[in-house]
């Protein structure tokens, strides 16, 4: 049986976050390392449409080799409002959640719905 290779691990959102409040180019610097998250989703822990999202994105993940969903709640962050506000000017979405495949942003809960429909 030929050995698993395993994939480096992404770098952890947490650490992308910590580069948007304040930082010069901070929205460039997540929008950088977002590209090597398979699955990232940034919302709000209580919203019912991010857990909606979550649900929908690790159902459709279970499948897929590499593929994990890295989740941030950004109210559970210290500067979490900061984070929001980059990203409502990097996508031009007002609402939660964001979600990004391989740094490509898709939108929200119902563009996520609207594609495991279409398959």
């Amino acid at each position: 049986m030929a050995a698993r290779r395993h994939s480096p691990r992404p770098p952890p959102l947490l650490a992308v976050l910590a580069c948007v409040p304040g930082a010069e180019g901070g929205t460039a610097r997540v929008a950088e390392t977002l590209k090597g998250l398979p699955i990232a989703l940034f919302g709000r822990s209580t919203c019912p449409y991010c857990i909606e999202a979550q649900s929908t994105l690790e159902s459709a993940a279970a499948g897929l080799a590499n593929s994990p969903v890295s989740v941030v709640w950004y109210d559970k962050l210290p500067q979490g409002g900061a984070a929001w506000d980059a990203l409502k000017a990097e996508t031009g979405q007002k609402t939660v959640p964001y979600v990004f495949v391989n740094g490509e942003f898709l939108g929200g809960c119902d563009d996520i719905k609207r594609l495991e429909v279409r398959g």
